[in-house]
């Protein structure tokens, strides 16, 4: 979450509703229009922030679980392999190609996560873009 943002949002929505208040007291359609805009502003970017918000949280938590997949296949690697008789070596083989499967897989995953929470934060600036327009073209 960026305090900056949120503070700016939070100017913006205050800015809006006194535009607006402003507006009603004078009777001035334009000013109404304006300080509504800016409210709508003020949402759209905490729309924004808590998309960012969301986004990091969920590529934390998929980027946790697949650190603890990780470690769980390292874990039962580990056990297995220490518990393998000589009769076994073919197990161990394909077990161990299972595992490196597995990391390759956890360590894709922990990629995309990287990726999504990239386009995540490129989403909410072109969000916050569109708003902007918006506002502009009310004006």
């Amino acid at each position: 979450m960026s305090i900056e943002n949120r503070t700016e949002a939070a100017i913006k929505d205050a800015e809006g509703k006194a535009q607006a208040a402003e507006g009603e007291l004078t009777n001035d359609s334009g000013d109404k229009i304006a300080g509504n805009a800016k409210q709508v502003e003020a949402d759209a970017r905490n729309g924004a922030e808590d998309l960012k918000d969301n986004a990091k949280d969920a590529g934390e938590t998929l980027k946790e679980k697949a650190g603890e997949l990780k470690d769980k296949v390292g874990d039962a690697f580990n056990n297995l392999k220490e518990n393998l008789s000589e009769g076994a070596q073919e197990v161990k083989a394909n077990t161990e190609d299972a595992i490196d499967n597995t990391k390759t897989k956890a360590q894709d995953l922990k990629a995309e996560a990287d990726r999504a929470e990239e386009r995540a934060n490129h989403g909410t600036t072109n969000a916050v873009a569109d708003a902007k327009a918006k506002v502009n073209n009310l004006k």
